[in-house]
């Protein structure tokens, strides 16, 4: 699988929209094989998407992101995992060891906290 991470000082980039870095995992049998950092202007959208696809990504994790881009990047046929937050590598062995769904990687505010936010409907919610 291709993972690419929207990121900022070591940290999930706040906003998916505007973000321009992008680290790129090739993760095999949980392990990560190889890192590739790469800076995509935020020109558009499309364009975006266009290079990320052009890159291999199959699933994105990001913080906020707006509908709009959201829609896109379905559109793309790349899975997309909002709303999370963290330090880049923690948020990365989290997503190799299938924990990524655990609350401490959610943005402050994000309703799924209550259990009542959708945009992470297709990940089981941690209890505590």
């Amino acid at each position: 699988m291709i993972l690419g991470i929207a990121t900022s000082h070591n940290r999930i980039s706040p906003v998916f929209d505007c973000a321009e870095h992008f680290s790129i995992y090739c993760i095999k049998d949980k392990t990560v094989e190889k890192c590739e950092e790469c800076r995509i202007p935020a020109t558009s959208y499309s364009g975006k998407l266009a290079t990320l696809d052009k890159l291999g990504v199959e699933c994105i994790i990001c913080g906020a992101i707006s509908r709009e881009l959201h829609d896109i990047v379905r559109a793309y046929g790349i899975d997309i995992m909002p709303w999370i937050s963290g330090q880049v590598e923690e948020v990365l062995s989290a997503f190799c060891n299938d924990r990524i769904a655990d609350r401490k990687f959610l943005m402050p505010g994000c309703m799924r906290r209550q259990k009542q936010c959708k945009c992470h409907n297709r990940l089981e919610t941690k209890q505590d």
